[in-house]
């Protein structure tokens, strides 16, 4: 009699050692390190690839404004009034006094068309100096703070004369005090 076989059953697979079951923790710890690595690998082709600020200075040689310096056009210097601009006002009971002298820096080849369009707006300009002045905070007032008004001195009057003529405000003699 022929033996009746069972069908043989293969045993369980042996559990492989690479696949180690992982928690979701572990999940949430290789994914923020994943992202710190690439993180971490980007800053540094930025930190190649742009150059440092040392650089940039190394290569002006000072810290004269980009679009001056970058320009190889010929500049001028016009000065807006021959008497310096004053204000004077009054803030937390105490007098502020700011009394300066400015400048504008226009490209030599425009400034023949600064000087026509500054004669027709000279009182329009001279409001807005005035305006922007007065509107000035005491820390803006401040050696600290000049820049920030040279800039809104500079957007100002490029506002008035229609065109983006003036590239610098400069300012000399400049005098500010808070009397009490």
């Amino acid at each position: 009699m022929a033996k009746e076989q069972k069908p043989v059953q293969n045993p369980a697979p042996a559990p492989d050692a690479s696949a180690v079951p992982v928690s979701p923790k572990s999940y949430r710890l290789y994914i923020s390190l994943g992202l710190a690595g690439l993180i971490l690998c980007q800053m540094i082709v930025l930190w190649l690839l742009l150059p440092s600020r040392n650089s940039i200075q190394e290569h002006t040689g000072s810290d004269p404004p980009p679009d001056v310096t970058q320009s190889s056009e010929p500049m001028v210097e016009i000065s807006l009034q021959k008497d310096p601009f004053k204000v004077k006002q009054l803030r937390d009971e105490k007098t502020e006094n700011l009394s300066l002298r400015m400048y504008v820096v226009v490209r030599k080849k425009e400034s023949s068309k600064f000087t026509r369009q500054y004669e027709q707006s000279t009182q329009r300009v001279i409001d807005c100096v005035s305006n922007i002045l007065y509107a000035s905070s005491r820390a803006e007032r401040q050696e600290q703070g000049r820049n920030a008004i040279k800039e809104r001195l500079k957007k100002g009057i490029n506002d008035v004369l229609g065109t983006p003529l003036v590239q610098e405000v400069l300012i000399s003699e400049y005098s500010f005090s808070v009397d009490e």
